[in-house]
């Protein structure tokens, strides 16, 4: 991974975050960063409260970091929970705060959610 590699481990989330960035401009990728995701009461469809991911990209993807040597489980229940209560199928988590760069996939396809989705009622992105 470039970032990685030019940055190396050790710096705070927030540089990683910068770096990203900058990266997936200068490669033309279609993303946002830091969006707020709805999470909408099964019941009622009320807003309970927002999940702030630091990137949704392709609006396909959600792309969690971590610059941490802490273990990272408590981050893959995270990621899994944001694609548990949204449209987002495909998310990665990567961790810069080790080496070699840790970085793993996890899919909850629409077939595996208790509900039906519906972005236009349960998850919205609202860009601050």
């Amino acid at each position: 991974m470039l970032v990685q590699n030019r940055y190396g481990y050790g710096h705070q989330e927030l540089i990683y975050q910068r770096a990203l960035k900058e990266a997936f401009t200068k490669e033309g990728l279609v993303f946002i960063a830091q969006p707020k995701l709805e999470v909408r009461s099964w019941d009622t469809n009320e807003i309970l409260g927002w999940y702030i991911p630091d990137f949704i990209i392709g609006d396909k993807i959600i792309l969690e970091i971590k610059a941490t040597s802490m273990n990272v489980k408590r981050f893959q229940e995270q990621l899994k929970s944001y694609l548990r209560t949204s449209k987002y199928e495909v998310g990665y988590l990567m961790n810069f705060g080790i080496q070699p760069l840790y970085y793993e996939r996890f899919l909850h396809t629409a077939d595996r959610k208790q509900r039906p989705i519906h972005p236009s009622s349960s998850v919205s992105i609202r860009p601050d």
